[in-house]
Formats: structure tokens, C-alpha cells, sequence
């Protein structure tokens, strides 16, 4: 579990450090490498394991935080491509 989760971050944060953002094709691995954590937290739960509930938590919201960071990201880029719009004129 504890390997799962390591090699999950390690993936995410190197995407984040090479580019700044993720694109759509690195996005695919990331969904795929996310599937296990609701399937680890429906697993442990099922099991009554504590230890898979809080990798599979841990997961799912390091995907929330993804997908946080690129909403506020589309936000910002519309907003200042309005800025510029409005200054040009």
C-alpha cells in the first residue's frame, strides 16, 4: 500500500516539476493510476482494513488536488487573457 501510494505521488509531482501543468495524454496515466484508490478504500473497507481506507483516501484526494490546481489554472489563463483584451482596447 505504502509502495503504491509513493510511486503514485512520485509520478504526479514529477509531471508537476517537468511542466508546471499536465496535459491530456499524461492526464490518461493519471486517471489510470487513480482508479486504484477508490478500490483500495472499497477494499479495505470490505476487509476492515485501516491502512488500505487511508491509502485509498490518500488517493483520491491527491486526485481532488489535480484537479483543483487545474480548474484554478483554466481560471486564471481566461481570466488574464480577458485582462488583455480589455487593456488593448
Amino acid at each position: 500500500m505504502k509502495t503504491t501510494t509513493l510511486i503514485y505521488c512520485g509520478f504526479v509531482f514529477y509531471l508537476f516539476g517537468k511542466n508546471g501543468e499536465i496535459s491530456k495524454h499524461e492526464m490518461i496515466f493519471i486517471w489510470a493510476f487513480s482508479v486504484s484508490g477508490p478500490l483500495f478504500f472499497g477494499i479495505g473497507l470490505f476487509l476492515e482494513n485501516y491502512d488500505l481506507i487511508l491509502g485509498g483516501l490518500f488517493i483520491t484526494s491527491i486526485l481532488a488536488l489535480i484537479f483543483t490546481h487545474q480548474i484554478i489554472t483554466k481560471r486564471q489563463l481566461i481570466k488574464e487573457s480577458e485582462d488583455e483584451k480589455i487593456n488593448s482596447k
